[in-house]
């Protein structure tokens, strides 16, 4: 008997601006050199008020307290999963679904509308739905299972930013619609002025990752199939300025592909177990999570970096084993980590308040991003120390803080609003 699902990945959560065969040939021979692949989440908590030095305290923009819950991390696999057997009519076979990752993610991304797979634990139930969901990195999927031979079928709807990306490589925009053409152009405009600033790899991935954040606002609305929303995709995040976490996803897959990573979808939960997306991105041969939803920082000019190759130990998103689309690090590369490799990772609160005091003052520095290691404090306890070494240094200036917490740290960006 045969059995269908169908299943789809709902998130809650989290502006813009701009020959495309010929400059979209011209960007593709030229890939960067270091892979790439990332993970989601939205952020647990982000508070922001604006303080003077001098005691006088401005009304603030929002408060929002710091959550430094921590949620359990998947677990990873300690063995390569079983190599396929051959099946009927060429098609593979696997004990389980959670098996045929490899399988199944190199299927969708090369385009199979229909994935078919023989499976010793062949349903559709829903846990079968939302492991075939995590491993082809898709929208949508459909799921047919027929217990009696074990087949599975999966039926992909693609996200936008994966047939734009995958019609770029192919040099054939003929296969998408006008709005993708669009997207598409402007997203190798996008790869191609921040390749041309950006001195190494990691400088592009980052320019990349800071244009979504600087260019798009959260938002959300009702799900619907077979259509993706186009807040939902990369038409949502590059044309119009707006996207939930999976427009967020799809659009650093678009451009961190485009741009030569290796990068993936993954779904999961955040820290407050809600549904969420991100993406994972493999960088020297290792997998670490990129969450840009999560580092955007709603209705401001400034955002994180605290899911930005992160590894195990930096984050607090959660996904099943069994729907796990790469092996994350366990410890966050300090070379390929904003505030480990620049210095900005701080013990104490003094310490970052006179770390960016000094960088407004002798770098001109508007803003200033840091983490406080294993520790939470809210955006006041910063600025009372901000407040206490501008007074001793006689500094007359207005600031700005926004301040989210994850996995016990806490991460700042102090924006400068007055300095004389």
């Amino acid at each position: 008997m045969t059995f269908v699902r169908t299943g789809i990945h709902s998130i809650v959560r989290f502006a813009r601006r701009a020959g495309i065969a010929a400059l979209a040939a011209m960007l593709l021979m030229q890939t960067a050199p270091v892979p790439g692949h990332s993970l989601p989440a939205i952020a647990a908590a982000e508070s922001d008020k604006t303080r003077s030095s001098g005691g006088a305290e401005k009304a603030p923009a929002g408060n929002r307290s710091i959550a430094d819950k921590q949620a359990p991390r998947a677990s990873i696999p300690t063995q390569a999963p079983e190599q396929p057997t051959a099946g009927e009519a060429g098609i593979p076979s696997f004990p389980r679904l959670a098996d045929a990752a490899d399988y199944v993610w190199k299927s969708a991304e090369a385009g199979a509308e229909v994935i078919r797979l023989y499976v010793g634990d062949a349903s559709a139930d829903d846990e079968h739905v939302q492991i075939a969901l995590a491993l082809t990195g898709q929208y949508y999927v459909t799921v047919s299972a027929d217990g009696s031979s074990g087949l599975l079928e999966i039926t992909c709807v693609d996200y936008p930013g994966t047939r734009i990306l995958r019609a770029l490589r192919a040099n054939d925009l003929s296969v998408l619609t006008g709005d993708e053409r669009r997207a598409a152009q402007l997203a190798v405009e996008i790869v191609e002025n921040a390749r041309a600033e950006a001195p190494d790899a990691l400088a592009l991935e980052r320019a990349l990752h800071d244009w979504l954040c600087e260019n798009v606002d959260y938002t959300n609305g009702e799900m619907t199939v077979p259509d993706v929303p186009r807040f939902c995709g990369a038409l949502g995040a590059l044309l119009d300025g707006e996207a939930n976490c999976q427009g967020y996803s799809d659009a650093f897959y678009l451009l961190a592909g485009l741009a030569g990573f290796e990068v993936r979808h993954q779904n999961g939960t955040d820290a407050s177990g809600a549904a969420h997306t991100w993406n994972v991105i493999r960088l020297n041969g290792k997998w670490y999570i990129v969450d840009v939803t999560h580092d955007d920082v709603e209705s401001s000019n400034t955002w994180h970096y605290k899911a930005f190759n992160a590894g195990l130990d930096l984050i607090d998103h959660t996904w099943p084993e069994e729907g796990s689309i790469a092996e994350i690090e366990a410890a966050t590369d300090p070379s390929l980590n904003e505030y480990l490799a620049n210095g900005r990772a701080f013990d104490s609160l003094s310490a970052l308040a006179e770390a960016a005091i000094l960088a407004r003052q002798n770098g001109g520095t508007r803003i200033y991003r840091a983490m406080l290691q294993g520790q939470t404090a809210d955006w006041e306890a910063l600025s009372d120390q901000i407040l206490e070494a501008a007074n001793a240094r006689g500094i007359s200036c207005s600031w700005q803080i926004y301040a989210s917490a994850q996995a016990g740290n806490t991460y700042y960006s102090v924006e400068w609003t007055e300095w004389e």
